[in-house]
């Protein structure tokens, strides 16, 4: 369920009135229509030579009791040579609404493994607006590696290994339960591969007690197990709170029946058939955005001239310094009474930067810009022609009268030039790099982010994208939306920059909740912090503590 919800969030990035008004509804049209093309292939498809179907199953997904999608899962037992092996597919498709508007996400996953249950191969695939994303894996016996690709769009972009086999494969949960059912009070612990960070994690499991549980059809009596999934490699036993968190309830024969993740409250049942995991009577009615925003108490006549704020954070678990990032222009007052409570204080980063600034935000607090700040990636693609081409044309933008360093005013320009380049505002984009953002001129936050970040590097500036929370409003209401911007180093500390709004800063009505070079295998351990925090923040201010610039 991890990669559906990291899916997700590529999807949910901009939420401003002005974005909506250029949304389109031809691409999610086309995903769709992909969408059906591939099911239908996938369900005419027929084991051949030494082959056998040894079992298949069907999940169907539920967002407040509204059916979201589904998922397909076959697993084949195949010859090769003498050996035998077990290939399991797991596909899983989801049709949502953002902010009104339908989409589609198609996520798959082929995990191979030999006879002794060990990891032969994988591959992972994504479709997002016509842009096919492709993570594969094969173990090297003779060099004792995990080789990795990644490729877009049929183009092998990235190789690296891992020495590392691990032991559970990618969809080791499903797999130990069947095989050794829990036991009320049993704790396990499984290392699986994470097919959307691309690295071994830990997953730990805790049987609680058998229980009767309601399911689709009746009720069962089955045991319910907590599942938490770690977001990097730890040693077992580390209480990192994990990423992903969920219950599932299995039965005697240690079958899943019902899974609740605990981020976006995604409930899956196990059932008979396509016509009941898909039910194509009910046009997509749960909507994305709006569960995602968070409700603020006032309103903020100029967010982005906002020199400083006082945002009062409570969560429903955990400690906010461990989610909101400290240093620079962010400062965290934790709450003496309560740890679940702070006080968030973040102050607007203006240019030029004057002598009293810089003695009351130190650079250092947020550390100094590292070598993969400055190269290109798969993401950040900085030495393209194509990026270079438009980080040169950015210096026609730099306005003579400025008062700004140069370095400041070609900064600016640049801004400038990803705000005035991206012609259309599309929810359904995901998660584009820099190359095709430029290319296409199509995108929200995310796209602005990545553009904006390799010009500036294209143009001799560290460079990377923040991810966070930005004040805006949604039908009238002001809320907070989660969002990505960028961050270029100037002046000896890093400027926040975003391309959504163009003007050369950002105000204090951003928070900050991390940051990446994107130089990683994944883009998606990105928007780990923003899953950490759905569905578990609240934010409020007081007008008396907002304070405008003049």
């Amino acid at each position: 369920m991890g990669i559906l919800l990291l899916l997700l969030l590529t999807f949910n990035g901009c939420s401003s009135e002005e974005f909506r008004k250029h949304d389109s509804l031809e691409t999610a049209e086309a995903d769709q229509a992909q969408v059906d093309r591939a099911s239908e292939k996938e369900n005419n498809q027929v084991p051949t030579g030494n082959q056998e179907v040894v079992s298949e199953k069907w999940l169907a997904h539920y967002i407040n009791g509204q059916q979201v999608g589904y998922d397909h899962e076959t697993q084949i037992e195949q010859s090769s040579g003498k050996e035998k092996q077990l290939l399991t597919t797991q596909t899983s498709k989801l049709q949502l609404l953002r902010d009104g508007q339908p989409f589609s996400i198609e996520a798959k996953v082929e995990e191979l493994l030999d006879a002794n249950g060990q990891l032969v191969s994988f591959v992972t695939s994504t479709k997002m607006s016509g842009v096919d994303l492709v993570y594969q894996g094969k173990w090297l016996e003779k060099e004792e590696t995990l080789q990795l690709q990644i490729l877009r769009s049929g183009q092998v972009t990235k190789t690296t290994n891992i020495a590392d086999r691990g032991e559970d494969g990618l969809l080791g949960v499903d797999r130990s339960c069947r095989d050794q059912p829990l036991k009320p009070g049993e704790q396990r612990v499984l290392r699986v591969f994470d097919p959307v960070l691309l690295h071994w994690v830990f997953v730990y499991l805790d049987a609680q007690s058998w229980e009767t549980t309601k399911l689709l059809k009746g009720e069962k009596r089955l045991l319910r197990v907590k599942m938490r999934h770690s977001s990097n490699l730890l040693e077992p036993g580390n209480k990192d709170g994990g990423v992903f968190r969920a219950e599932f309830w299995i039965d005697k024969e240690g079958e899943i029946l019902k899974t609740v993740d605990a981020t976006m409250g995604m409930t899956s049942y196990l059932v008979d058939s396509l016509e009941e995991a898909n039910d194509t009577t009910k046009p997509p009615s749960f909507d994305l955005l709006q569960a995602t925003l968070i409700r603020l108490n006032a309103r903020l006549d100029r967010p982005f001239q906002t020199q400083s704020m006082v945002y009062a954070i409570e969560l429903k678990d955990g400690k906010p310094a461990d989610f909101f990032a400290i240093g620079g222009n962010q400062t965290l007052e934790p709450s003496a009474d309560n740890p679940q409570k702070a006080k968030l204080t973040v102050r607007a980063v203006s240019l030029p930067i004057n002598s009293k600034e810089r003695e009351s935000i130190s650079a250092g607090e947020e550390g100094e810009p590292s070598p993969a700040d400055s190269q290109p990636n798969d993401w950040l693609q900085s030495k393209d022609p194509k990026i270079r081409e438009l980080a040169e044309a950015a210096k026609k933008l730099i306005s003579p009268e400025s008062e700004l360093t140069e370095d400041a005013q070609l900064a600016v320009a640049l801004e400038k030039q990803v705000y005035r380049w991206m012609t259309t505002r599309n929810y359904s984009q995901g998660f584009a790099s820099a190359v095709e953002a430029a290319n296409s001129r199509t995108g929200d936050c995310t796209e602005h982010a990545v553009l904006l970040a390799a010009l500036a590097r294209a143009s001799g500036f560290p460079a990377r994208v923040a991810a966070g929370l930005v004040y805006t409003e949604h039908k009238n209401r002001p809320v907070m939306a989660y969002h990505m911007w960028t961050e270029i180093w100037l002046d000896g500390r890093w400027i926040p920059f975003d391309a959504t709004i163009g003007q050369g800063e950002i105000g204090a009505a951003h928070i900050k909740l991390a940051e990446s070079d994107l130089a990683g295998n994944s883009p998606m351990a990105a928007f780990l912090p923003i899953v950490k925090l759905m569905q578990r923040l609240k934010i409020e201010f007081s007008e008396n503590e907002v304070l405008y610039k003049k």
